[in-house]
């Protein structure tokens, strides 16, 4: 399979959590996880419009701090001080959702 720049970067981020091990890499799980990228267009989301993004942030609270004992990103999330009534007239379960997948793949 032919990767592009961008699916190589995300190879490398990939393997670096298996400590750049590829013979414990599962090749068949490596496949589908490209594929899904590819699917949903992961890479793309950051050429969205993003001018709402204060809005929705202030909103719903939320943001990624350090990581636990095993490498994995802490999302902290105040729940109690989010407005989601309004928040669901601004953004769209699309929007809420590719920005919650941006963040994560920025923090990641």
């Amino acid at each position: 399979m032919k990767l592009t720049k961008e699916q190589q970067q995300k190879l490398q981020q990939f393997l670096a959590h298996l400590t750049n091990n590829m013979k414990i890499t599962n090749p068949r799980f490596l496949n589908h996880y490209l594929k899904f990228r590819l699917e949903n267009k992961i890479d793309k989301l950051i050429e969205d419009d993003w001018s709402r993004f204060p809005l929705v942030k202030a909103l719903y609270p939320r943001a990624f701090y350090h990581t636990d004992k095993q490498g994995r990103p802490i999302l902290i999330e105040k729940v109690g001080k989010a407005k989601f009534s309004r928040l669901f007239k601004v953004a769209s379960a699309d929007h809420r959702s590719s920005t919650s997948t941006t963040s994560s793949e920025c923090c990641t």
